[in-house]
């Protein structure tokens, strides 16, 4: 039945992401209980997060290219398997992109729903749920994702997020904003974040 179980959630991604998603599984295997998990889309995937925090049991289940429906799929293998105390969750601009065109309130529903279901199963769990990031227009521009619609995505999460006692919405959008853009200084292609740009999500 677990084989069944794995197959099923392979089927359900692209074949660039399968051994990020291998990976996570298989460090659910060793992971020390009670710790602390970063999940979400190649943000999360790309933080160095051992070089930033001090604690031994942190876990990075970050997947590039990762959507809020496919982190609510992964939840048992990324999150729930690793039976954490904390989870930290920033998903949203891959909904928008050309590829999905997700509406926003069906992406912050996914957040909603992912959440219930992590508390509905462990209830004492800490969720921390970090906004969008802005992107530089020029680059990454498409006809549902601009800074506008990841605003107002972040904002309909963030709404969501304040309906779970102790569940935490962190919004850094403005952070990263110079003249309306991502900062140039905090990225490496108007999408991604760079070593400066991690320097201040960290923070």
């Amino acid at each position: 039945q677990n084989s069944r179980r794995i197959m099923d959630i392979l089927e359900k991604v692209a074949d660039y992401q399968k051994d990020t998603v291998k990976r996570i599984m298989q460090n659910a295997q060793n992971a020390q209980k009670r710790g602390i998990v970063f999940f979400g889309d190649s943000h999360m995937q790309y933080f160095d997060v051992h070089a930033y925090f001090e604690q031994k049991n942190i876990y990075n289940c970050g997947c590039e290219g990762a959507t809020s429906d496919l982190l609510f799929h992964l939840r048992p293998y990324a999150v729930s398997a690793y039976d954490p105390s904390k989870v930290i969750i920033m998903i949203g601009c891959n909904d928008l992109s050309d590829e999905w065109q997700f509406d926003k309130l069906e992406i912050a529903f996914n957040v909603y729903r992912l959440i219930e279901i992590l508390r509905r199963f462990s209830p004492a769990i800490d969720v921390c749920v970090i906004s969008p990031l802005p992107i530089d227009e020029k680059v990454a521009k498409c006809r549902l994702r601009d800074n506008k619609q990841l605003r107002i995505l972040g904002n309909e999460i963030g709404n969501n997020v304040k309906e779970f006692i102790g569940c935490h919405y962190v919004d850094v959008f403005d952070d990263f904003l110079l003249d309306g853009n991502l900062n140039p200084e905090y990225t490496v292609d108007g999408i991604h974040l760079n070593k400066k740009g991690y320097d201040i999500l960290a923070e």
